[in-house]
């Protein structure tokens, strides 16, 4: 049997393997397997991608590959508040892991250190193209804001619905209606492929930018809730769920600080480089809606 030795996992895992009764693999990656206990998905992920909400991290690419362990989505489960068992193959246990809960940070910031910081990133995000998602077919995000504002969509499907829904976001953005530009955001829920979809990565970049830059839009995105469930994966539902309640991933974390606080060009590469990691096009699709929060809050509010 191979053992995993947990490192960091959220505070909620221990009190979901204590009341659950139900358990079944969701999906398997190969430094990646998500397990459903009853309603809550709980992933199990490499030490690589640190803290990520209802998670556990481990040593898993210095031990083996789950694709290589064998593990299958019949797999048999066996929990106590110590360990995981999956057909007598793999133990993860829990025994000396730090139990983390990554909140949002809240400070003062100053808009020509976030401006300086944001022209970085842009840079940065530029040169470093991925083949896959809508970060594929942009060839420079300030174009991007330019279709925003002047409601030019360009002719990809997927590119024209997102700069729509996005134009509509910040129209009522710039009015400070938060309720009814939340409300636009739910339909790019789902859009896009993927295990998290491009439109999902927006979103949570996006409301992730809100929350750090103004308090009190808090309950606001909140409303966007009951307008995500059942209308993408459940893996990425998770994640917006677990955003909108101001639970983020160590990396965004890591990567949102720097962004709006940082004076380190290197640390704030560095957290870039750390999120683009999040999956074939994620991460970048996070940081693009991030980018998108930030910018048109500077220049509107």
């Amino acid at each position: 049997m191979i053992e995993l030795k947990s490192i960091k996992a959220d505070h909620k895992v221990l009190e979901i393997i204590k009341r659950c009764r139900r358990t079944r693999i969701d999906s398997i990656f190969e430094n990646a397997l998500n397990i459903l206990f009853g309603n809550d998905l709980i992933t199990i992920i490499d030490k690589s991608w640190g803290y990520i909400p209802l998670g556990i991290t481990a040593s898993i690419k210095e031990v083996i590959g789950f694709n290589v362990m064998n593990i299958k989505p019949d797999s048999k489960i066996k929990l106590s508040p110590e360990k995981i068992i999956i057909d007598n193959k793999l133990k993860i246990c829990l025994t000396d892991c730090i139990w983390l809960n990554n909140k949002i940070d809240r400070k003062n910031i100053d808009r020509s250190l976030v401006r300086n910081n944001l022209d970085v990133i842009k840079g940065y995000i530029e040169n470093n193209k991925t083949d896959y998602g809508l970060v594929s077919i942009i060839d420079n995000i300030d174009s991007i804001i330019v279709g925003i504002i002047d409601n030019n969509t360009g002719t990809d499907p997927l590119k024209a619905k997102v700069i729509e829904v996005l134009g509509q976001f910040f129209k009522q953005f710039k009015k400070n209606n938060i309720r009814s530009a939340v409300k636009k955001l739910e339909c790019i829920v789902g859009l896009g492929q993927g295990t998290t979809p491009s439109g999902d990565d927006i979103i949570l970049g996006i409301i992730v930018s809100l929350y750090y830059i103004e308090p009190i839009w808090v309950e606001e995105v909140k409303g966007l809730r009951d307008r995500i469930k059942g209308k993408t994966t459940r893996i990425s539902e998770k994640y917006l769920l677990q955003a909108i309640e101001g639970n983020i991933s160590e990396s965004l974390t890591n990567y949102m600080e720097e962004l709006l606080y940082g004076k380190s060009r290197d640390k704030l590469l560095r957290s870039v480089a750390d999120l683009i990691k999040v999956g074939a096009s994620s991460g970048k699709e996070i940081i693009l809606g991030s980018i998108l929060a930030v910018e048109f809050y500077l220049k509107f509010k």
